[in-house]
């Protein structure tokens, strides 16, 4: 399906603003990063910050960290929306796994909230 949607980006030069599953726009951002397309990178990540809920938003931050040219500002505003939301966060079956699978993220998660105090 994201191949549809990324062939659909390539004729109509745009994403059509319906619903899109997370794990589609995932792949979207994928394909747009794997062929240097800035303009769909940024679409993409318009749509997931329009998405960014307490449920998804480790699966967002993973995702998000491994794509090469994305502007800082989309990590930093999934930070803050974790400080924000960090008690539910925590509480949620999937954060002991990003814990253990991603502990670069949740070091950069510190040294933000480390910045933010001095």
């Amino acid at each position: 399906e994201a191949v549809e949607e990324f062939v659909s980006y390539l004729y109509k030069g745009s994403l059509r603003r319906t619903y899109k599953p997370v794990e589609l726009m995932f792949g979207l951002l994928n394909l747009a990063n794997k062929y240097q397309m800035n303009m769909l990178m940024h679409e993409c990540t318009d749509f997931l910050m329009d998405m960014l809920v307490v449920d998804n938003v480790l699966k967002i931050f993973a995702v998000v960290k491994k794509i090469d040219h994305l502007p800082c500002h989309v990590s930093d505003l999934i930070i803050d929306f974790m400080k924000k939301n960090i008690k539910k966060i925590v509480d949620k079956e999937d954060w002991s796994a990003f814990l253990s699978d991603h502990p670069s993220l949740v070091k950069d998660f510190v040294l933000n909230i480390d910045q933010e105090l001095n």
